[in-house]
């Protein structure tokens, strides 16, 4: 879903998934790791995606200010 907002090349997507205990190092920052049917989707996609969209709007913003131009005229896309 990350990958999905950032708009991303899939054939350069690779994942790695953390370990239960390094979410709990971490407070739960990734949430429950209860994943029973498509809980694990149904309960964390929003968080996700709206992750993803931030990261994308940063990247962008990144941009427009490296090139000196206002962000609405960047976008991301697959290259």
């Amino acid at each position: 879903m990350v990958a999905e907002e950032l708009q991303c090349d899939w054939k350069k997507v690779s994942y790695e998934y953390p370990s239960p205990a390094e979410s709990l190092k971490r407070k739960a920052a990734w949430g429950s790791y209860s994943t029973g049917g498509s809980r694990g989707i149904r309960t964390s996609e929003q968080y996700v995606r709206k992750g993803g969209d931030a990261a994308r709007m940063m990247l962008i913003q990144t941009a427009a200010n490296q090139w000196n131009v206002p962000v609405s005229e960047c976008v991301a896309k697959i290259a």
